[in-house]
């Protein structure tokens, strides 16, 4: 009697493992790849006040949907295209965005007017934040502008 247990015991094992093998090769090898990140375009405004002439950057995945933002995210891959505003008042004015040549992270690039594309951020970029060297809305520096910028992942 023995012998049948055991014999017994050992078949549904060997169906159980059976079953749970097929669930997991079911689950590693049918298992959909992870959806490639795609390249985005960041939209930046660039708003200065006249009354003291600083300045704050808002950002988003388009110009109808930004939000204060001193330092949009940026993947690598990813480009970055700034409007400028004085008062939060439309139409769109004159901006200039500079960055420090040796330290841009969209290459040779480092300096862009309205509505200019940046290149893509380069796979070899290292991921920090990357400070605006300058800037200008409608002619006029930006006096006082806290964390300008954009950030690399």
């Amino acid at each position: 009697m023995n012998g049948k247990w055991s014999t017994g015991i050992v078949g549904v094992i060997t169906v159980v493992a059976l079953v749970v093998g097929f669930f997991i090769a079911k689950i590693l090898i049918f298992a959909p790849a992870p959806p490639k990140a795609v390249a985005q375009t960041m939209k930046a405004v660039i708003n200065r006040s006249s009354s003291d002439n600083s300045c704050q950057q808002y950002a988003g995945p388009d110009f109808g949907h930004v939000v204060k933002y001193a330092y949009p995210v940026l993947n690598k891959g990813d480009n970055i295209v700034w409007h400028g505003q004085v008062d939060g008042a439309g139409p769109n004015v004159k901006v200039e965005v500079d960055f420090d040549p040796a330290f841009s992270p969209f290459g040779s690039s480092h300096s862009f007017k309205e509505d200019q594309l940046s290149p893509a951020v380069g796979g070899s970029v290292p991921s920090r934040d990357y400070p605006f060297s300058a800037v200008s809305v409608d002619g006029t520096p930006c006096a006082r502008f806290s964390d300008p910028g954009v950030h690399v992942n």
